[in-house]
């Protein structure tokens, strides 16, 4: 039990998500294979089918054949090895996609908490001119303006938050899926 609150005490203050915050993945969480490391200077054609093992848009079972096509060009004793580069090719460039939609978040999240001081201080303000003059109607309304559209974009944007946040949950979906497909291949 105690796990719990340390483990959520750990979440750096700026992620706005309900998703634990995994910065980088690891090839250990889903391949199972020998381990392999990105190579130095990718062929061309292991550069373009990393490429297309990545594309969230492309299905997964689409690019099997393409990895079936670039392993039976291999020699016998240079696929697993070459699998292997290309998975952590593939992972490699998923994490770099990953690293920016994270700090998207990040920013996203902030500007949400500047939205939110921004609305608390006109707030604040249209009570302070409330109480000490009559005089600042104008003014008043024009700060209650402001905090109704203010409120209207954070509101708006917290809605938009979750599917925001699942961004990075579709690609760590995707990295497991190359895992598998290149693992499926050796075999």
């Amino acid at each position: 039990m105690a796990a719990g609150p340390v483990a959520a005490q750990q979440q750096p203050s700026d992620w706005p998500c309900e998703q634990r915050l995994v910065p980088r993945l690891e090839a250990g969480q889903m391949w199972s294979g020998a381990p392999t490391q990105v190579p130095d200077q990718p062929s061309v054609e292991m550069q373009e089918l990393a490429r297309r093992l990545i594309l969230p848009k492309v299905p997964i079972e689409t690019v099997a054949p393409e990895l079936a096509a670039f392993r039976d060009r291999l020699p016998e004793a240079e696929r697993a090895p070459a699998l292997g580069q290309l998975f952590a090719l593939s992972l490699d460039w998923l994490n770099d996609e990953r690293g920016k939609l994270i700090t998207g978040i990040r920013h996203y999240a902030h500007n949400q908490r500047v939205l939110a001081d921004r609305i608390v201080a006109e707030t604040r303000e249209v009570q302070s001119l409330e109480k000490a003059t009559p005089a600042e109607a104008a003014r008043i309304a024009e700060l209650r303006a402001s905090a109704a559209w203010d409120t209207r974009v954070f509101s708006d944007r917290q809605h938009s938050l979750r599917l925001v946040c699942e961004q990075p949950v579709l690609l760590e979906q995707r990295a497991f899926a190359v895992a598998r497909l290149v693992e499926d291949s050796l075999q």
